[in-house]
């Protein structure tokens, strides 16, 4: 009986979990894109970061418009710019132009270099390099923008759906979302923008346009 019992509550508990990952799955379109239909490494990667995944507001990508200038400031106080091609917390060579694609995600282009956003290497890996280089139209060059809260949004490349922009020692990486300062970022509009289209309020993905906070 207490054999039968045991296994009677490991079932019970297995059964759970599975509903929890299904829910936690769909109402997370990036982990979803992550995991697939891999129940176990969505429990798994609830059980480190779970209870910061809950809090954040980043199951939609946004729409802030067809294409827009804007500096990338974090919660923590950097500047994402350039020190040659390597994307550094700087303000030297700061100013980046958005352009929306037919995916959802956005090129970024660096304006004075005319370089891209990209992950070394596509890599997926945490703590990959962020640099620019030739537009080749990989997901490595291809970003999604989540909102985090009013005018503060996290960044993730399409080639890394667990990765997100992040501050990290005098560099700029795509590293495991924790919701720390350093993965929080403004979008500051250069005041010559020409964006178009319907932003996402925070229910979904009507409503007026989301556009970068003006300096």
């Amino acid at each position: 009986y207490m054999i039968r019992s045991r296994y009677m509550s490991m079932y019970l508990l297995r059964f759970h979990h599975q509903l929890f990952a299904s829910y936690y799955l769909s109402n997370n379109a990036d982990l979803k894109a992550a995991f697939g239909t891999n129940k176990v490494s969505a429990i798994n990667h609830f059980g480190s970061y779970g209870y910061k995944e809950i809090t954040r507001k980043v199951a939609k990508p946004e729409n802030l418009g067809s294409t827009f200038e804007a500096k990338m400031v974090s919660s923590s106080g950097s500047t994402v710019g350039l020190t040659g091609t390597n994307v550094t917390p700087t303000n030297n060579l700061s100013e980046w132009v958005f352009t929306l694609n037919s995916d959802g995600t956005y090129t970024i282009k660096n304006k004075s270099t005319g370089q891209v956003l990209d992950v070394y290497a596509g890599s997926a890996d945490s703590g990959a390099n962020i640099q620019t280089y030739t537009s080749n139209a990989t997901n490595a060059q291809k970003w999604y923008i989540f909102k985090y809260a009013s005018g503060q949004y996290v960044i993730r490349s399409k080639c890394a759906p667990l990765r997100v922009m992040t501050i990290s020692s005098g560099n700029v990486v795509s590293s495991t979302y924790t919701g720390a300062k350093t993965q929080i970022f403004s979008l500051k509009a250069l005041g010559n923008n020409t964006t178009g289209g319907s932003g996402n309020t925070d229910s979904g993905n009507t409503g007026s346009s989301s556009q970068p906070t003006t300096t």
